[in-house]
C-alpha cells in the first residue's frame, strides 16, 4: 500500500450520501476520493429521479453548515403543514384526523423543506467540486478491494488501484460493498409499488402536505416550489406524489395515457386544490424494508441506503442517511483529536451503536404506521381515527412527534446543531 496516494477515505457512490459525507469530511480536513459511475451535470440534475425529499429541521441546519443548502434558492418549499386523512378512494376531502404545523415547534419553524431529488444532488455535487480535499473518479465502478491492519486498497474496474485507511460505503440498497463483505440484512417487501411523479393544480399549496390512507397503501402530496411563467410571476402551482399501490395496479398506472392516469389520480387526490394533473414524467420504486445486521467491518462502514431502507410513508428515508453522515463525522473526528486511529474498529463501532437504535426505531414505527393503515378492517380503522384523533388534541405528544421528526430530540452530533467542533 505504500506506492500509490493515500486518502483518510474512500468513499464508494456519488449520491446525496456520498457526496454530502465527502462535503462534511473534507471541511474537516480528511482527504478523500469519491468513486461515482455517473458525473451530475445540469441536465442529469434537472431530470432527477421524480422524487420530492421532505428535509427535517437538523438535516437541514447541517446542509446549511456544509455550504450546500444556499446552492437550492428557489428551489425548495417550506412545508408548514400536514394533515393526516384516513379513508376510502373517491371519498370527498374529509377533516384531517391528525395535523401538525409550525406550531408544534418551539422555534417555530417549518415542519420540513420539500426539495426535489435532483436538485439537492446537483447542490450537493457543486459543492463537493469546490472542495480541494475530494478527488473525483467518475464513470468508474468498484471492482473489489482488500484490507489489512492500516488500511484498504480498491481497485476500479478500469484498472486504477486506490488505496485509504478506510472505505465508507454510500453506494445504496444493492450495495456491492455490503455484499463482498458478506454483510447480511434483513427485511421483506411490502407488496406495495410507489409511484412518484409532480402533479400542477390550480390554487396554491400554501405549504401544506397531505397524506391520505387508503387500504392499498398511503398517497401523499408534498408542497413543491411554482414554476414561474416567462413572466416572471405568473405561475404553475405544484406538488410531488407518492402513490403507493399494489404492484399490479402499479404496472397499469404506469402504462396508462395521461388522461386515464389523472383520472385515477384525481379520485385519491380530490379537487381540495382545484383541477389537477400530471406535469412531468412518472417514475416507480418497488417498496421494502431493508436493515443490514452490522453497519461496519474492519476499515469499512455503511452510511444511508446501504446500511437501512424503510417504508417512504414518514419521509425519513433520506433523513436517516444524513443523520449517519453526521454521527460518523463526530466519532473520526473525536478520535483524530485525541491522536487515535480514527478508522479503527472501536471508532467504527460507536458509529454503529449510535445510529442502530435511532434506525430500529424510524423502522419500526413505519413499519407499524404501514400496516395498520393499510387495511379496511372496519374496527382496526375505528380505533386508528380515534387514536389519531386523541393525538390531535395533545400539544405535547404532537410536539414530542415533531422533534423526533425533525431529528431535534436525544443526543445530537454537531453537524446537526448545525456548528462545527471547533
Amino acid at each position: 500500500m505504500s506506492k500509490a496516494k493515500k486518502y483518510d477515505a474512500i468513499i464508494v457512490g456519488g449520491g446525496h450520501a456520498g457526496l454530502t459525507m465527502a462535503v462534511a469530511l473534507a471541511k474537516l480536513g480528511f482527504t478523500l476520493a469519491v468513486i461515482s459511475p455517473v458525473k451530475i451535470t445540469a441536465k442529469v440534475s434537472d431530470k432527477g429521479d421524480g422524487r420530492a425529499l421532505a428535509i427535517s429541521e437538523a438535516p437541514r441546519r447541517m446542509l446549511d453548515l456544509l455550504g450546500i443548502w444556499p446552492r437550492l434558492e428557489g428551489k425548495y418549499h417550506p412545508m408548514q403543514s400536514v394533515h393526516i386523512l384516513d379513508g376510502h378512494v373517491g371519498d370527498i376531502l374529509q377533516d384531517a384526523l391528525l395535523e401538525f404545523n409550525e406550531e408544534n415547534s418551539d422555534d417555530k419553524v417549518a415542519v420540513a423543506q420539500v426539495v426535489e431529488s435532483g436538485h439537492l444532488l446537483g447542490a450537493m455535487w457543486d459543492a463537493a467540486q469546490n472542495e480541494s480535499n475530494i478527488e473525483f473518479k467518475v464513470g468508474v465502478k468498484l471492482q473489489d478491494f482488500e484490507r489489512d491492519a492500516h488500511g484498504v486498497s480498491v481497485r476500479l474496474d478500469d484498472g486504477e488501484v486506490l488505496q485509504g485507511s478506510m472505505m465508507i460505503a454510500a453506494d445504496g440498497r444493492g450495495s456491492l460493498v455490503r455484499q463482498q463483505l458478506g454483510i447480511k440484512t434483513f427485511g421483506w417487501g411490502y407488496g406495495q409499488t410507489a409511484i412518484v411523479c409532480p402533479v400542477a393544480h390550480e390554487k396554491s399549496h400554501e405549504g401544506a402536505a397531505y397524506e391520505h390512507f387508503y387500504p392499498s397503501g398511503p398517497f401523499a402530496s408534498l408542497p413543491l416550489p411554482d414554476v414561474l411563467g416567462s413572466d416572471g410571476v405568473d405561475g404553475v402551482h405544484r406538488s410531488s406524489l407518492v402513490w403507493a399501490e399494489e404492484p399490479d395496479v402499479a404496472a397499469g398506472l404506469m402504462s396508462a395515457g395521461e388522461d386515464e392516469f389523472n383520472a385515477e389520480m384525481v379520485k385519491r387526490f380530490g379537487l381540495h386544490l382545484g383541477e389537477v394533473g400530471l406535469c412531468g414524467e412518472r417514475f416507480s420504486y418497488p417498496l421494502g424494508l431493508q436493515i443490514a445486521h452490522e453497519y461496519i467491518a474492519d476499515r469499512v462502514v455503511l452510511i444511508g441506503d446501504a446500511a437501512h431502507g424503510i417504508h417512504p410513508i414518514a419521509g425519513q428515508g433520506l433523513n436517516m442517511g444524513l443523520r449517519d453522515i453526521a454521527v460518523l463525522a463526530e466519532v473520526m473526528v473525536e478520535a483524530r483529536n485525541l491522536g487515535l486511529d480514527f478508522a479503527s474498529y472501536t471508532v467504527l463501532n460507536k458509529y454503529q451503536q449510535w445510529r442502530r437504535f435511532d434506525v430500529l426505531s424510524h423502522a419500526a414505527f413505519a413499519e407499524v404506521i404501514n400496516r395498520l393503515f393499510s387495511n379496511d378492517v372496519a374496527p382496526v380503522r375505528f380505533i386508528r381515527d380515534l387514536g389519531l384523533k386523541i393525538v390531535d388534541g395533545l400539544r405535547p405528544v404532537k410536539k414530542f412527534f415533531n422533534d423526533e421528526a425533525a431529528a431535534k430530540s436525544g443526543e445530537l452530533p454537531f453537524l446537526l446543531k448545525g456548528r462545527w467542533p471547533f
